[in-house]
């Protein structure tokens, strides 16, 4: 992360200090930030940890501080910061593209959003202008608030959820408003008695108030303690299964809300009181005290539009119920072009300095994956650069060998993932011509490729996509060669959303 990046997110740090500009400089000590998380964890949280190094691909690093408990980054659950460091990338002039580092300004009155949004459009047609075959793909700039960038995959989640809960308490509410109806029914001839002795109508009406108050703020303060211990417990308990649930909690606009839905409350108990004490005269209500059953017509047309009001509501819940059930059905659904049960994934990440050509990694993967597939219980195992279904995007430039367009910038793009032997058929995918990955697609062989069904279908049809040969812009010197050696179904790479499946190019 940039040096000045964290002070821009206004992040104050748990222990020491934060990352400064002066960190990205370069011959600058090598430092780091532990995320909360982590130094929980590994050092007990220690405080005493400032000072200490740890070795980060293979080099020292001290550490300066570590980061706030809450903190908004894109990615969830980070162990560690270092400074960016730019000049130190050895490739950092290799390519003029740098489109995977996420950027994040504070736009500061009476600037906007949307002045942003302009200026950012202009610097990117230039950048466009400039590098026509590197950014030949974007389109332009989107700003989006950081609250509502996080929030993205959740937000729809958590408006349904607000909205079975809102419907849930209005279902409450009118299932208390009918018993306060009956026992101000109830209580008529209390009322009335009190009114002809001389009480006057505000003071009942305060009465009525205080009750009200009295039940809403008990049920109020009830509901948020039962909230306390829901949130405590999700917070350690799903987090494996609830993205960023640790970072829920009480705020300020909670309690207000709570505090709202309790006033609104207090004036409905107390008003329902106050309209039945209203609705008949003392002489009648005095009359009828021997008929405890007995209710007036505005009565009875008031407990009626309660019942139908709770009836309406409960409708409205049974619909999104099963709208949410036909969902979960439809994602249950979801064809993923592999089989995803008894599939265990684990990230391993290689110190740069021990594995600096591809011959070295592709050492490690030849014995790492023999490793593997010696233990007990591992029916087959393999390696991916990205596995299924964990958010990040990675695509390449390609075009058929022959007929391919003759300007770079006019090429397509492809779902690109670097795979070894074994790795297809460990998550079961579906092999549709052809082969798949062998342990003879080394560095020595020709190199090789397997597409998926719609690449195959769009650039070669009927004629079939086996032994067809692939330019892909996969690496720092050009496009090259691979030969399709196969063709897979089309495989759920980034989310279960939609129906759109990017072509893809898999290869060892």
């Amino acid at each position: 992360m940039s040096g000045d990046g964290l002070a821009i997110l206004g992040a104050s740090p748990s222990v020491g200090r934060l990352l400064t500009a002066s960190d990205d400089e370069p011959g600058a000590p090598r430092v780091i930030m532990l995320g909360y998380g982590y130094w929980r964890r590994e050092f007990g949280g220690d405080p005493g940890v400032i000072g200490r190094t740890l070795l980060v691909s293979g080099e020292r690093h001290t550490i300066v501080g570590v980061l706030p408990r809450f903190f908004p980054l894109p990615v969830v659950d980070v162990d560690a910061v270092v400074p960016l460091d730019p000049e130190s990338d050895p490739l950092r002039h290799e390519r003029n593209s740098v489109n995977f580092i996420r950027v994040f300004g504070r736009v500061l009155p009476p600037a906007t959003a949307a002045a942003a949004d302009r200026e950012l459009n202009t610097l990117a047609a230039r950048l466009k202008k400039q590098f026509p075959t590197e950014y030949a793909a974007k389109v332009g700039v989107k700003v989006t608030p950081l609250q509502e960038y996080l929030a993205t995959t959740l937000k729809p989640t958590l408006v349904i959820l607000l909205a079975g809960v809102a419907l849930m308490i209005a279902v409450a509410l009118a299932n208390v408003l009918n018993l306060l109806l009956a026992r101000a029914v109830g209580r008529q001839g209390d009322t009335a008695i009190r009114l002809a002795l001389g009480a006057s109508s505000p003071r009942i009406a305060l009465q009525f108030l205080i009750e009200g108050a009295l039940l809403a703020t008990t049920a109020g303060l009830i509901g948020t303690w039962l909230a306390h211990l829901a949130i405590s417990y999700g917070a350690s308990h799903l987090g494996r299964i609830a993205p960023r649930i640790e970072e829920a909690r009480l705020g300020l606009p909670v309690l207000g809300l709570v505090f709202a839905v309790c006033a609104i409350a207090v004036v409905l108990f107390s008003l329902v009181s106050i309209l039945i004490a209203r609705t008949a005269s003392p002489q009648v209500v005095l009359q009828g005290l021997g008929d405890p059953g007995s209710a007036s017509p505005a009565q009875a047309r008031l407990r009626s539009s309660f019942v139908v009001g709770e009836v309406a509501l409960a409708l409205i819940i049974t619909s999104a119920t099963a709208a949410l059930l036909q969902n979960l059905v439809t994602l249950q659904r979801v064809e993923l072009g592999y089989r995803p049960d008894s599939v265990f994934i684990g990230r391993v990440s290689l110190p740069p300095k021990e594995y600096q050509t591809p011959a070295d990694l592709a050492r490690f993967s030849r014995a790492f994956g023999t490793a593997l597939n010696a233990s007990p219980g591992v029916v087959v195992a393999g390696g991916v650069s990205s596995s299924p279904l964990s958010g990040w995007l990675a695509s390449v430039p390609f075009a058929p060998a022959i007929g391919a367009p003759s300007l770079r910038r006019d090429w397509p793009s492809a779902t690109y993932r670097a795979v070894s032997p074994g790795y297809l058929e460990a998550i079961a995918a579906r092999r549709i011509a052809g082969r798949l990955i062998l342990d003879r697609d080394d560095g020595t062989a020709p190199p090789v490729a397997v597409v998926n069904r719609t690449l195959a279908d769009k650039y070669f049809g009927a004629s079939g996509a086996v032994g067809r040969e692939l330019q892909i812009d996969d690496n720092n010197t050009g496009p090259r060669v691979v030969t399709i050696v196969g063709v897979v179904d089309d495989l759920r790479e980034l989310d279960l959303r939609g129906t759109h499946r990017s072509p893809g190019v898999h290869r060892d």
